[in-house]
């Protein structure tokens, strides 16, 4: 099963993919996520949900070249990408420590290009 859910974020990919040839942006890129626990149990991203630190960040470009960061203690995460990626992207996040937390909602987010918005994935403790 775990291999199965690692190897959706490319299947994913595949199926978004305009084409042989993948969209290459001109400028640079910098994708910014969050990972949020919802401590209020309500299943949104609001004010009262914490920032999650040691989150790991998965980003997936078109030519399935996988990038991960973690995240800080304000739950955020930055990756960059000189000259703008190669999208479509399939981002997805894991919480810190072996099966503690689940994500809510998307465990998956297509980008098709670059968001100047974060991305955010949020927890719940299992």
């Amino acid at each position: 099963m775990k291999t199965l859910r690692n190897l959706l974020p490319l299947l994913l990919l595949l199926l978004i993919a305009c084409g042989p040839e993948a969209m290459k942006n001109s400028g640079d890129a910098i994708i910014t996520a969050r990972a949020l626990l919802d401590s209020n149990n309500n299943g949104q991203a609001d004010e009262q949900d914490v920032p999650l630190t040691g989150a790991f960040f998965i980003l997936t470009d078109a030519d399935g070249e996988q990038y991960i960061d973690i995240t800080n203690e304000n739950g955020e995460t930055f990756l960059g990408f000189p000259g703008g990626g190669r999208f479509p992207m399939i981002a997805t996040m894991e919480g810190p420590g072996k099966d503690k937390f689940v994500l809510i909602g998307a465990e998956i987010i297509a980008l098709t290009e670059v968001n100047t918005n974060p991305l955010v994935f949020l927890f719940k403790t299992k």
